[in-house]
C-alpha cells in the first residue's frame, strides 16, 4: 500500500491496482487542483470537497460520503458519524487506516469502536476549527496507532486558517523527521510497540 497526502484533509491510497481518494480539495482552498483520478472517493463532508475532480481511474467512480459499512475492489470501508464529517477506516492489505477529518476533541466511545487500534491514523493538527497540537497527544492515546500521519495544518497556498505542524511534532516527542512524497507500508512493515510518526509532502 502507498499513502500519499495531497494537501488539507486529502489523501491518495494506492491498494495494488486499486486507488482510494480521500477529501479530493475545492479549488477554493487555494490549493493547485492536480488531475485526480480513482476507484473509490471517500468524501468527509467536512470544509471544501469537490469529488467531480475526481476521474475514473477505470469504468466508474464509487463515492461513500455517508456513515455505513462498505465493500468495492476487495476493500473494506466504515463510515462513521463524526460531529463535522465523516470519519473513515479502510481495511486492506491486512492494513487498517483511520481518517479522522474535522476532528476538534477526542472521539465518542461509539466513533472509538472503530477507530480504536487502527494502524495508521491520518489525524488534523492545524488547529483553530480542528483538533490542534495541544488536544491531538490525547487523541493519539485514544486510539493508540502504531503509525501517525498528521493532516490539514498550514502549508504555502492553502487558505483555511491553519497552525504549522512543528507544534504537533514538538508536542509529541517526535524529532528529526525528514518529509516524505508517499509512505509504502505493509503488515509486516507496522511498528510493533511505540507509535511512529511521518511527515509527507503535500
Amino acid at each position: 500500500m502507498i499513502i500519499q497526502w495531497i494537501g488539507g484533509s486529502g489523501f491518495k491510497l494506492q491498494i495494488d491496482k486499486t486507488i482510494v481518494v480521500i477529501d479530493p480539495y475545492g479549488e477554493d482552498v487555494g490549493l493547485r487542483q492536480n488531475t485526480l483520478k480513482a476507484d473509490i472517493v471517500l468524501s468527509s463532508g467536512f470544509g471544501s470537497i469537490d469529488t467531480a475532480r475526481v476521474k475514473p481511474a477505470e469504468e466508474k467512480v464509487v463515492l461513500i460520503d455517508s456513515p455505513g459499512e462498505y465493500e468495492s475492489h476487495g476493500i473494506f470501508v466504515y463510515g462513521v458519524d463524526g460531529k463535522a464529517g465523516n470519519l473513515f477506516v479502510v481495511n486492506a492489505e491486512g492494513v487498517t487506516i483511520g481518517h479522522c477529518a474535522g476532528i476538534s476533541g477526542g472521539l465518542t466511545n461509539y466513533q472509538l469502536e472503530y477507530i480504536e487500534g487502527v494502524d495508521v491514523l491520518l489525524l488534523p493538527v492545524g488547529g483553530h476549527d480542528v483538533l490542534d497540537a495541544k488536544k491531538a497527544p490525547d487523541v493519539i492515546s485514544q486510539i493508540e496507532p502504531r503509525i501517525v500521519i498528521p493532516m490539514d495544518y498550514a502549508i504555502k497556498g492553502y487558505k483555511p486558517k491553519r497552525d504549522e505542524v512543528d507544534g504537533f511534532f514538538k508536542a509529541v516527542g517526535a524529532k528529526d523527521l525528514v518529509a516524505e512524497e508517499k509512505l509504502r507500508i505493509t503488515h509486516k512493515d507496522l511498528p510493533a510497540e511505540e507509535t511512529v510518526y511521518y511527515k509527507l509532502l503535500p
